[in-house]
């Protein structure tokens, strides 16, 4: 016999077989290296008795067991891992992440979490545990906030980060391993052009009129237009995005005349590279104006996205087919 009442058990749907002698089988799904405990009682108002401990090797098990009196069975699976790390975020493998991004991770267990062993290793810095103010635990989520001035690395930099923990009962889960890519140094191409106060830079210009795909621009000193620039005006409610095709220019007015057409978002991209952070969500004024634009703006730009990959794909009577998360092993 063995005891289980000092460890975190979880009751296993079983199944019970009768050859018609003495003899039951008790079989059971299981996850292979989990660890289970058959228990026994010829009454309900008595401990349960436990046999050995079974580690599994496949996902089904069974037992016989001889009986000859009246006789309950129950099948426990015993908490022998360290705590589960089911998600993080960043997530393993993202990139283009903020050098200040708080870190965080998503922790589980049955007999819950000891606080006091945990202990997060970002890059090349030491550990640093809950008595670290950039560190806190709460209702499941470990966030690591960097200070103030501080840095997660330089820009493009692959950021390891290195978790270790245990449960109430010392189960431990040690070098816990994820890794994201921080976003790249930003990159100005000469041809793209910003319109607008302070965007211009030595390409000042000012629109003053359309005709179709014809926009018309005002100049200081000498016309910048080229064929083939990125013309953007970041005005939230008006702003365009035109890409010269041809240009007249004249001197005489300091003005210029240029044949556009829409910019797709794609060249933009090529040419230099995008800052999430740079995005602002519209919503409707605070005097209560209504904007035209407000009913396609207002609902922002979701540059978070999450598919939950955990779910029924097809279902038809018996025949089911879903995917689940795959659980993480533990070192």
């Amino acid at each position: 016999m063995v005891r289980v009442a000092s460890a975190v058990t979880t009751p296993i749907p079983c199944n019970i077989f009768f050859n018609g002698t003495n003899t039951v089988q008790i079989a059971w799904n299981a996850c292979p290296g989990e660890s289970y405990v058959l228990q026994t009682t010829t009454n309900l108002a008595q401990p349960w008795q436990s046999g050995a401990t079974l580690m599994t090797t496949s996902n089904s098990i069974y037992r016989s067991f001889p009986i000859t009196i009246s006789q309950f069975f129950k099948v426990v699976k015993l908490d022998t891992d360290g705590p589960e790390v089911y998600q993080t975020s960043p997530f393993d493998g993202a990139i283009g992440i903020s050098a200040q991004a708080s870190i965080r991770a998503w922790l589980r267990d049955e007999s819950g979490i000891n606080t006091n062993s945990i202990a997060l290793t970002v890059g090349t810095n030491q550990p640093v545990t809950l008595s670290d103010p950039r560190l806190l635990y709460a209702t499941g989520v470990l966030t690591y906030t960097p200070g103030t001035n501080e840095f997660l690395g330089t820009n493009g930099q692959m950021v390891t980060v290195n978790l270790s923990t245990a449960d109430i009962l010392g189960n431990r889960t040690t070098n816990f391993i994820w890794s994201f890519q921080l976003g790249l140094a930003p990159t100005l191409s000469p041809n793209v052009v910003f319109l607008g106060a302070g965007g211009g830079g030595l390409c000042n210009l000012t629109l003053v009129a359309t005709n179709g795909d014809y926009f018309t621009f005002a100049y200081k000193g000498s016309c910048c237009v080229a064929d083939g620039m990125q013309l953007v005006d970041t005005n939230l409610y008006t702003g365009y995005t035109r890409t010269v095709l041809s240009f007249t220019n004249h001197a005489a007015s300091n003005t210029v005349v240029a044949l556009t057409r829409p910019t797709k978002l794609a060249e933009l991209l090529q040419a230099g590279t995008l800052s999430s952070g740079s995005f602002v969500e519209l919503t409707n004024s605070a005097s209560g104006n209504y904007h035209p634009m407000d009913r396609q703006l207002n609902v922002g730009i979701p540059l978070q996205y999450n598919f939950n990959l955990a779910q029924v794909l097809y279902e038809n009577g018996p025949f089911l087919i879903e995917t689940t998360a795959q659980r993480r092993r533990k070192n």
